[in-house]
């Protein structure tokens, strides 16, 4: 039964790859399979069938990887160059653009999370939690909000665009301190 639920992972991950190739409904179709076999191990063989189902579906799309690369044809290589964001600015504007995400980003962003975390120890507090919860939920959901609003800047294309994630932070710590 193991034996047959691990030729089932194998066929399903190579329908993924023939997915691949533009046709969806393969890739669907070897994504059911795989998941259905691995339910299988789960059902007969619990942590150890799904261990084993991982490894031999890893194993096959290694396989196939593999072979795609070794067969397909060597791409012109083109001259080297450095990313912008690893080499030293030379002019001027680099350099202020630079510092300027950098101040959005760490000091603005701290303090905007600081400020919502808070907006919500206020909201917390005003709902009648005592000063140890309030004190422990700040702290914890500062740096989880610092994070998401540098995940929400690094993904804007322009320093302008970073301003409005660290704004809408304020605003909403802001709203949460006035409505406590």
């Amino acid at each position: 039964m193991i034996v047959a639920a691990l030729v089932v992972v194998v066929i399903g991950v190579g329908l993924i790859r023939w997915g691949w190739s533009g046709r969806r409904g393969a890739a669907g179709a070897g994504w059911l399979l795989a998941a259905a076999a691995l339910v299988m191990l789960a059902a007969r063989n619990g942590a150890w069938g799904i261990a084993v189902g991982a490894v031999v579906g890893i194993a096959a799309a290694l396989v196939l990887v593999l072979y795609a690369g070794w067969t397909s044809p060597a791409k012109v290589s083109r001259a080297g160059r450095e990313a912008p964001s690893i080499t030293l600015p030379r002019r001027w504007h680099d350099l202020r653009r630079r510092v300027v995400v950098f101040m959005l980003v760490v000091p603005i962003a701290f303090c905007a999370a600081q400020w919502l975390a808070f907006g919500a120890q206020a909201i917390a507090r005003r709902a009648g939690a005592n000063d140890a919860d309030t004190m422990v939920l700040t702290l914890m959901l500062q740096p989880i909000l610092w994070a998401l609003l540098i995940a929400w800047q690094m993904t804007r294309a322009s320093p302008a665009r970073m301003v409005a994630p660290p704004a809408a932070a304020v605003v909403l710590g802001t709203v949460l301190w006035c409505a406590s």
